[in-house]
């Protein structure tokens, strides 16, 4: 028995498919988990939990966050809501996020904040933000229902670089590509 399990580890080694978790897990739907990292606000002494965030490719990109940035394929960044935020927080912030990454298309950076259209985003929701490549499109789905899509590659660039280009916490990106 023991030798047959051999046999399929080194097969599937030879192929290329690691077996050993969270390196390279593939899903059912062809998704690969990148990494996993967790959003955090400071207040006086004290850290608070804001959201655990995790990254899923289709495909495998280059390990580097500027090649994950540029990278032309399907991918999607999901959060789970660790506490209740008020959704202007949100909004704020990504704002400021986009300011900082040089990214200044006031159209479409509204339509994306205006997904948080209710007044708090909920401890235990999630909030997915999905770059269709074939598509050329950006959809951040909040756990409320609220929905925006926005067109072009500039854009999908533009939010893929609040988490791996300029950002006050920048082991988020590290942490988003540690099992590439």
């Amino acid at each position: 028995m023991k030798t047959n399990r051999r046999i399929i580890v080194l097969s599937l080694l030879a192929a290329g498919i690691s077996t050993l978790p969270f390196t390279r897990a593939a899903f059912a739907d062809d998704w690969l988990l990148t990494g996993t990292s967790m959003r955090t606000y400071a207040l006086g002494p004290f850290t608070l939990k804001v959201y655990a965030i995790r990254h899923d490719t289709k495909g495998h990109p280059p390990r580097s966050k500027q090649a994950v940035i540029d990278w032309d394929m399907d991918k999607k960044l999901t959060w789970k809501m660790l506490r209740d935020v008020d959704s202007s927080r949100f909004q704020k912030g990504m704002r400021e996020s986009f300011a900082l990454n040089a990214y200044g298309d006031a159209a479409k950076i509204s339509a994306f904040v205006g997904a948080f259209s209710k007044d708090q985003v909920r401890d235990g929701s999630a909030v997915t933000i999905t770059y269709h490549a074939s598509r050329r499109t950006t959809t951040i789905a909040v756990a409320d229902g609220s929905t925006a899509t926005i067109e072009g590659q500039d854009f999908m660039k533009a939010v893929w670089s609040i988490y791996f280009g300029k950002t006050d916490q920048p082991v988020i990106g590290d942490d988003l590509i540690a099992n590439l």
